[in-house]
């Protein structure tokens, strides 16, 4: 009280320190629940699940065995791409868990050329913005900006971790092979591929003197373009140079495509089947607000000054929204919550000044809390902020303002008012102090959760425990200083006369209450039975459901459909979902990004919609009611199973639990036959349950194949070893890639195979020729046996030889 002044001021830079740490602190619009979790990604195109499984899951899977503090190691083996999960205990920080993981992964013995990598450090709801670009050049052109342009401008931004780039067709230069030409000229295919790789190189010749300065010499070679390719020579007949060009058609293609982007805006907008997209990621931790303003600057740089003109950056999910909602809404219940304060307490107090100082309370503690929370790194949400009782916090205050305002009426002319403030406040002093206590005390359990639970509720117990330390701050320090400034004149504490009804009506019933004891605890017993019988009624729910103003669709199409077939369906399904009404952008995709960071395949299709304001609705009352016109309409396609949610929700969902979808069940065991048998049956069951909806089992086998057994005695005739086979499939049917063209900084990949049509069919593959020592040229058929069959996808979970099945489904109204 001697040094108010002080105080005041202390307490005045505490707020400004407050209000510049809330705009320093992170708010997440979700939480992120993730434990640290490592992802290894290895690529092996053309192989199909079982190789994968078999030479490359597996042996990593091993490796990483000796990885510490891991809780959970589950894999999954597709064609052409394997993925491992390590989840890690609470404890583990991330950079070490990706250094004993890359540390141990490089002891597995892996095909040659394989390289295993991480996925970079980010959590499942680290996605802040999905963007396309456009131009008047062809698709393929704004796929190469998007890979060699954007995907460095875009990494340049501080917090940026990932740019995961899909849709669109990559650039490469095919050598289509025409096995009669080699024939004719009496070159293998062999031949070729060791021309052009002599071909493509710069060489250095160290340097010489030359007077006073020194010249590198560098011998220039390096192939450009195809003409270059084509103009290589491969072999000389009767001193007429044999060239590329003269056996093959080498021509600027594209990489065989793994998925594909389309766009349909609004109702009646365009409809583009075939974007180049980005989706940006930020580092895990990171500010989201401070990483977005940074993308912002980037996109508007690009757009004005780096890209060529005609081609720009369009964003169509932008996190920023999102974060803004968060922050409206907590300022929002910050203003709500100080009025409703001073409204409460001036009706109980009848003073507007007194009634003030306790609203102080509100914005004091909660900047406080953002204070500390900024300094010891716990980020603010919607479940932390939301939980905080105002009530609870003025509590303290509350009780030293009523006491200091009825002392201050009483006071005798003779004592002092620091005297009385003073009187008032020891007066209460020690109750407020252990009634905080206390009630810091009660989250203290919070504390103690560990993995998901303690993602979710630590931040709200730190949020609440730091804002009742601020709030019992106020009161003892900042209050009685406030109090001497603005409660200096005359006071009325008389309170008003309903307040004195009212007590007096509390005062009848509690003597009622007090006489007859026996039937007051009836009541009261009576109440909590009935509480206890409707609460098993309420349901739970595992995560908050944060409405995002979106939709997030998967769609399981059959697991042998093609690329050509899934994309053609996929188009017909996004221009039924834009036909309703609050549906402002429908974005779909099958398959996944060239970098493989979405473990899936073409039967997987995923749909982002994203929704009008509620207020533009017409014809939905909720989006309960719009999910169940969607899903009743999409029904009509036959072989095709949905599954609803959100898009940031989706991604933390399966992140935990390593299926696409809200809920699911796990079977595990060696037989994939078997597995697919019981999840039938168990989707059966459970079909007959009230309430699920979206149930759909995986298929992990039926993948159709053809396969080509190595007759090993067959080859041993003609002096062919397995590996000439293998790499006669590999590159006649499949193509290689063997060598790359440079670009400026660009690099693009030069493969080499036979011409489409001769390997349309099963036929035209028993067909392809193989070259003997002898100089003979025989059909594949001759040593191997060709046939159709059906194989497996296989994950893993933490051990090779067991296997998983998956149901999963959606509790109803739960979006």
């Amino acid at each position: 009280m001697r040094q108010r002044v002080l105080v005041l001021f202390v307490g005045g830079v505490l707020l400004a320190w407050g209000a510049y740490s809330f705009t320093q602190l992170p708010i997440e619009a979700y939480p992120d629940v993730m434990n640290t979790q490592v992802i290894v990604i290895t690529q092996w195109p053309g192989h199909a699940a079982e190789e994968m499984e078999k030479q490359v899951t597996i042996p990593i899977e091993i490796s990483l065995y000796a990885v510490p503090h891991v809780t959970s190691l589950r894999s999954r083996s597709l064609f052409g791409l394997s993925a491992i999960y390590l989840t890690f205990d609470d404890t583990v920080d991330d950079y070490f868990a990706r250094e004993q993981v890359n540390e141990n992964m490089s002891g597995a013995t892996l095909p040659n050329g394989l390289q295993p990598g991480m996925q970079p450090m980010e959590s499942a709801a680290g996605e802040v913005m999905r963007y396309i670009v456009t131009g008047n050049v062809p698709l393929k052109k704004l796929k190469e900006i998007q890979d060699w342009t954007l995907n460095r401008e875009m990494l340049s931004v501080p917090g940026v971790v990932d740019t995961a780039i899909f849709g669109g067709t990559t650039k490469e230069y095919q050598i289509q092979m025409d096995r009669r030409k080699l024939a004719n000229y009496g070159v293998t295919v062999a031949q070729v591929e060791t021309a052009i790789n002599n071909s493509n190189a710069n060489g250095g010749g160290n340097y010489i003197a030359r007077g006073s300065e020194n010249y590198v010499i560098r011998g220039i070679g390096l192939l450009k373009d195809a003409k270059d390719i084509g103009n290589v020579i491969v072999a000389e007949q009767k001193g007429v140079p044999v060239l590329v060009k003269d056996v093959a058609i080498v021509r600027t293609w594209y990489l065989p495509r793994l998925g594909k982007i389309g766009i349909k805006i609004g109702n009646n907008g365009p409809d583009v089947d075939d974007v180049a997209m980005s989706t940006l990621v930020m580092r895990r931790y990171d500010n989201a607000g401070q990483v977005l303003d940074g993308i912002h600057k980037k996109i508007k740089q690009l757009n004005s000054e780096i890209l060529p003109k005609g081609i720009k950056v369009i964003p169509f999910i932008d996190r920023t929204d999102l974060i803004h909602v968060t922050t409206h809404t907590v300022l929002h219940n910050l203003l709500e919550g100080v009025v409703l304060v001073i409204l409460v307490l001036f009706l109980f107090l009848g003073n507007v000044r007194a009634a003030v100082i306790v609203a102080i309370t509100i914005p004091f503690a909660l900047l406080w809390a953002f204070s500390w929370m900024n300094i010891i790194h716990v980020p603010a949400n919607l479940i932390s902020l939301g939980a905080i009782d105002f009530g609870v916090i003025v509590n303290g205050s509350v009780i030293l303002v009523e006491n200091i305002f009825r002392h201050l009426d009483m006071r005798r002319r003779d004592q002092s008012v620091t005297a009385t403030i003073l009187a008032a406040a020891r007066e209460v002093e020690t109750e407020l102090f252990f009634t905080t206590l206390i009630i810091i005390a009660a989250y203290l359990p919070l504390f103690t959760m560990q993995s998901v639970e303690q993602k979710i509720f630590s931040p709200m117990a730190y949020t609440i425990g730091i804002a009742l330390v601020g709030s019992l701050i106020m009161a003892l320090l900042i209050v009685p200083a406030l109090c001497f400034i603005t409660m200096r004149g005359r006071l009325n504490a008389r309170e008003p006369g309903w307040l004195i009804l009212l007590t007096n009506c509390y005062r009848r019933i509690l003597a009622v209450a007090l006489h007859n004891p026996w039937v007051t605890l009836a009541a009261g017993a009576s109440v909590c039975a009935m509480a206890a019988f409707i609460l098993p009624l309420l349901g739970t729910e595992f995560l908050p459901h944060l409405d995002e103003g979106n939709l997030y669709l998967r769609g399981s199409l059959p697991q042998t459909i093609s690329f050509q077939e899934s994309s053609h369906i996929v188009a017909k399904i996004r221009g039924i979902i834009s036909t309703f009404q609050p549906v402002d952008l429908v974005q779909s995709q099958i398959g996944r990004p060239d970098d493989a960071e979405d473990v899936t395949g073409y039967d997987n299709s995923e749909y982002l919609v994203n929704l009008k304001p509620y207020d533009q609705w017409k014809g939905y009352a909720n989006k309960d009611a719009l999910i169940k016109a969607m899903d009743d309409r999409l029904k009509q396609i036959p072989g095709i199973t949905f599954n609803f949610s959100q898009n940031i929700e989706d991604n933390v969902e399966e992140a935990i639990t390593g299926v696409k979808g809200e809920l699911a069940l796990k079977i595990f065991g060696d037989d994939l036959v078997v597995l697919q048998q019981k999840a039938q049956e168990i989707q059966a069951v459970m079909s007959k349950i009230p309430g699920i909806v979206d149930l759909s089992i995986f298929n992990e086998i039926g993948e159709p194949q053809v396969q080509i057994e190595v007759d090993r005695a067959k080859c041993a005739r003609y002096g062919l070893n397995t590996s000439d086979v293998q790499d006669a499939v590999q590159t006649q049917i499949g193509g290689q890639e063997f060598t790359t063209l440079l670009d400026g900084e660009k690099r693009f990949g030069v493969r080499i195979g036979l011409r489409p049509d001769l390997a349309s069919d099963i036929n035209k593959i028993r067909e392809v020729q193989l070259d003997t020592p002898d100089g003979y040229r025989i059909p594949l058929s001759m040593v191997t046996n060709i046939h159709d069959t059906r194989g497996a996808i296989s994950p893993s979970n933490s051990a090779c030889a067991i296997a998983t099945s998956a149901v999963r489904w959606r509790p109803r109204s739960r979006l």
